[in-house]
């Protein structure tokens, strides 16, 4: 199933494709820089074959263990702006504690901003660029492309339960080889994260990246927290402890330095020594005393209402709804790289109290990111619509978790009405 509007963006797809591929050349001279030097080539394709990632196994289950031994402080309901400036920080303590070049260990332990001097901006500016980060526009496209572990995860989640489309016989060799390693090496992961997946890592380094290009005056302090906010927001859903985004965390970090090692054969010294600062920086975290322990987990509920599937239950149901602008990983969603169209509203009746949905319809969009659907069980009154707070925005692929059925109807053009009626199947009707 293509995604609406596709077959005209293919220009545009294709010199956003080339755009990733230049950037993921360029940030395996930043990830060495990280405070590890690479040596020789020395990652293998196969996994099982790499002494660093039985030692990380090893030391995650250890991790996991400890984690499951300690009672971790309640939940505090986080409604206002101002309250989210406490805690969205923490999310992102492990990546301001690692560092990167030009940037103060100091900037860790709840400090908001990090005042650099102009050597240290210049050091932080040149790492940035190496990641493809000139402006706030490169900054964003950056994001999308270096934290998507967690996309993956789901999606080889589904591959293994036969849920998805991912046909690995089209790849390359090489491609191919890099994907099967990949999949085996999720597969043992999630033997120990669970449901959990790589979420925490993509969203602690995201917040990580904030903060850096903040200092080095790339981002104003808007965009700072309207990215950061966002991104802490997910966690909170997510996750309900800091013992639980701690695991993920550990286990995403594992993921992406093979990635990098199966990408830039780096060597295994870097791995061992990276490991070793990783697991480090989260047992300072969770340790006695540390942030994360004695931190209360900032809980957030869209206009203060829980919907029925817990967010790490959701499914990757239709890939082709999903941004996926990273080359080598585009095989796992295939065919999208653009946030548009993915976004619509459900009402309450449907995301919180659990209805099939009755009534689907297709508006004209007011934005890029908007598909145009509007999703109702059907028994709502005008009013009830009328009301944002009981018609949110969602992402289409979320809604289509609560009724599959949608999904074969979501190319139909604007203006399109489905209904269905005494519990049957979705059907087109006129007006």
């Amino acid at each position: 199933m293509k995604s609406p509007g596709m077959g005209k963006k293919n220009a545009k797809i294709r010199a956003a494709m080339a755009k990733a591929e230049k950037s993921m050349a360029a940030k395996a001279k930043a990830w060495k820089a990280e405070g590890a030097a690479a040596g020789p080539a020395g990652a293998k394709t196969g996994y099982a074959e790499v002494a660093w990632i039985r030692s990380a196994m090893a030391e995650l289950i250890k991790f996991r263990d400890e984690l499951a031994n300690i009672q971790w402080k309640t939940e505090v309901i986080v409604d206002s702006f101002d309250d989210w400036r406490e805690h969205i920080l923490q999310f992102s303590e492990l990546s301001s504690l690692r560092g990167v070049p030009g940037s103060s260990l100091g900037m860790g332990e709840g400090k908001i901003f990090a005042k650099v001097s102009e050597s240290d901006k210049n050091k932080l500016i040149i790492y940035l660029k190496g990641l493809g980060i000139r402006d706030l526009e490169s900054f964003r496209s950056t994001l999308g492309i270096l934290f998507n572990s967690d996309y993956e995860h789901s999606a080889f989640r589904d591959l293994r339960e036969k849920r998805s489309g991912v046909n690995p016989n089209t790849m390359s060799d090489g491609d191919r080889r890099i994907f099967d390693s990949l999949m085996a090496l999720d597969e043992q992961l999630s033997e120990i994260c669970g449901k959990l997946g790589f979420l925490a890592w993509d969203i602690g380094e995201c917040i990580g990246l904030c903060r850096h290009a903040y200092s080095a005056g790339l981002l104003s302090k808007e965009d700072l927290w309207a990215i950061s906010v966002a991104k802490a927001r997910f966690a909170s859903e997510h996750y309900d402890d800091w013992g639980e985004y701690a695991l993920s965390y550990a286990s995403g970090g594992i993921y992406c330095l093979y990635l990098r090692m199966s990408c830039y054969k780096l060597s295994q010294t870097f791995a061992t020594s990276y490991i070793k600062k990783h697991f480090s920086l989260l047992r300072k975290l969770t340790a006695p005393g540390g942030l994360w322990r004695t931190s209360f987990w900032p809980k957030y509920y869209e206009g203060g209402k829980k919907c029925l599937i817990h967010p790490r239950d959701l499914r990757i149901l239709i890939p082709e709804y999903i941004v996926a602008s990273k080359v080598l990983r585009a095989h796992l969603c295939p065919g999208f790289a653009f946030a548009t169209n993915v976004l619509a509203r459900a009402t309450d009746r449907i995301m919180v109290d659990g209805a099939k949905v009755g009534l689907m319809y297709r508006e004209s969009p007011r934005i890029v990111e908007d598909s145009g659907w509007r999703f109702a069980a059907g028994d709502e009154s005008y009013d009830y619509k009328r009301k944002r707070k009981y018609f949110p925005v969602f992402h289409l692929s979320t809604i289509s978790n609560y009724d599959p059925d949608i999904i074969e109807f979501l190319n139909m053009e604007t203006g399109s009405v489905l209904r269905r009626t005494d519990g049957g199947p979705l059907h087109p009707v006129d007006g």
